[in-house]
């Protein structure tokens, strides 16, 4: 599976945003420490938190790069592939 594609946005020259693809490999490798250059591993980790610690979960930068790094030492990342069930509306 593939968390994100290569894209890169320019606006007057200036690169704006630049995403690559990386997969489950690439992302125990990663070393981070910062979500700038990583949009959809932070939108993962945040619906990963909520679905696992629900009214606990801690959802700012710092805690989700320490979930980051526990499912990265545990090599658990895959949680982060599964679909998240998020339950019904109330």
């Amino acid at each position: 599976m593939e968390f994100y594609k290569k894209i890169q946005i320019k606006a007057h020259n200036k690169l704006i945003l630049k995403i690559k693809i990386m997969n489950l490999k690439e992302l125990e490798k990663l070393k981070i420490k910062n979500f700038i250059n990583h949009p959809d591993l932070k939108r993962r980790l945040t619906l990963y938190c909520i679905a696992t610690y629900e009214d606990d979960a801690m959802i700012d930068d710092y805690h989700l790069l320490t979930v980051f790094h526990d499912l990265q030492r545990n090599k658990e990342l895959y949680k982060l592939e599964m679909p998240i069930n998020l339950g019904e509306p109330s």
